[in-house]
């Protein structure tokens, strides 16, 4: 319809582009999820996102191509998921209408969708606020900032999603003990992982825009230097959010902790891009991510009182510190082109944060195998 009424809308590629609306409508991958059988989700998502990496390398070849390369990107998305209804016809019944059954289950749906607007919202304004009330200069840079802590953030993001089914059919066990073991190791993975990278991107952060975004977007290391924090409250309310409170059925608190930082992120936006474009927009950023946090440990923590969080999360803040003054005296002594930087900086430090980790005994190495293994 966008397409018929909008002349904007009227190309080609925005009519190849509905193939990924059907797609969407067609995804089952919530079921595997929910079953805990993510190998198959897995098998499904490297064979087709290969698949369509090859056909775009043998097929498109100018920019003349560009139907083409557009079409080869939503037919995999498509065939993807039509690759999941085989699978899934052994858990798939006859198709009844209950009136009564939907009705039980529409609030809680709705609670569940409305966060998802709301962090839509808020993740994707900033940049239309900041192409409105700024420049595209700024949305560029900006963009290209959010785009690499976005990939950094899919290491910790993925787990909630692993995690809560598992913690969901303890609950219904009644396995408490069991529910707050799994919160402890998920907020264990999260710390190991996400304070080193903070720390080592503080580090790198200019030798990697330099290679890997180029001179046109310098300035996209500011951006960086700012959002990197993003990754810690994003982290935590993804524990807090995904394996505690819609676990335990607070779908209303969930949707508050989303739907108040997005009202408060357009505000800040409109006071802070027009003074100081994407800085502005990158410290909005970090501090709907932190408000969002304060709402969500608000109502989470009565859930972790017998969670241990601080003692091994402390060890792991100070080796990530050391590891950041050492990687910063390492530097002024040894200095190479950019991309050498980043991958020197990168071993060294990940032998001194590895080496403090298991001076400090930051974790129980064979509690976390047997976490693994089970999980």
């Amino acid at each position: 319809l966008l397409c018929l009424f909008f002349p904007g809308m009227q190309n080609m590629v925005a009519y190849i582009l509905g193939l990924s609306l059907i797609s969407k409508g067609m995804d089952i991958s919530w079921l595997f999820q929910g079953l805990e059988d993510f190998r198959r989700i897995t098998a499904r998502n490297t064979t087709v996102k290969l698949l369509g990496v090859i056909s775009i390398f043998l097929f498109v070849k100018t920019s003349g191509d560009l139907y083409l390369y557009v079409f080869l990107l939503t037919f995999f998305e498509l065939l993807g998921q039509l690759s999941m209804w085989l699978p899934a016809r052994p858990y798939i019944g006859e198709p009844q209408f209950d009136l009564s059954f939907a009705k039980k289950h529409l609030k809680p749906v709705i609670l569940l969708f409305l966060p998802q607007i709301a962090i839509s919202l808020y993740v994707t304004l900033d940049r239309t606020m900041l192409g409105a009330l700024s420049s595209t200069n700024d949305v560029g840079i900006y963009d290209q900032a959010l785009k690499i802590i976005n990939i950094l953030l899919t290491l910790v993001t993925s787990l909630g999603s692993v995690m809560l089914p598992r913690v969901s059919g303890l609950l219904s066990s009644g396995d408490y003990k069991a529910v707050n073991k799994m919160h402890e190791f998920s907020f264990l993975i999260y710390n190991l992982v996400i304070f080193p990278i903070i720390a080592g991107l503080l580090v790198v952060n200019k030798d990697f825009v330099s290679f890997f975004l180029g001179k046109d977007f310098q300035a996209a290391n500011i951006a960086i230097a700012i959002m990197v924090f993003r990754m810690f409250f994003i982290g935590w309310t993804n524990i807090m959010g995904i394996q505690i409170l819609i676990p335990h059925n607070k779908h209303r608190e969930f949707m508050l902790s989303t739907t108040i930082p997005a009202f408060v992120s357009v505000g800040l936006n409109l006071l802070l891009i027009p003074p100081f474009g994407f800085i502005g927009a990158s410290i909005v950023s970090v501090l709907t991510e932190a408000l969002v946090w304060v709402i969500q440990l608000n109502f989470a923590r009565k859930f972790m009182k017998d969670v241990s969080i601080l003692p091994a999360m402390s060890k792991i803040i100070i080796a990530s510190v050391v590891m950041y003054l050492g990687l910063f005296v390492f530097r002024t002594f040894v200095q190479f082109k950019p991309m050498l930087n980043v991958a020197v900086d990168g071993f060294v430090g990940a032998i001194i944060y590895l080496i403090l980790i298991v001076v400090l005994r930051a974790l129980d190495v064979r509690d976390l195998k047997e976490q693994l293994m089970k999980n």
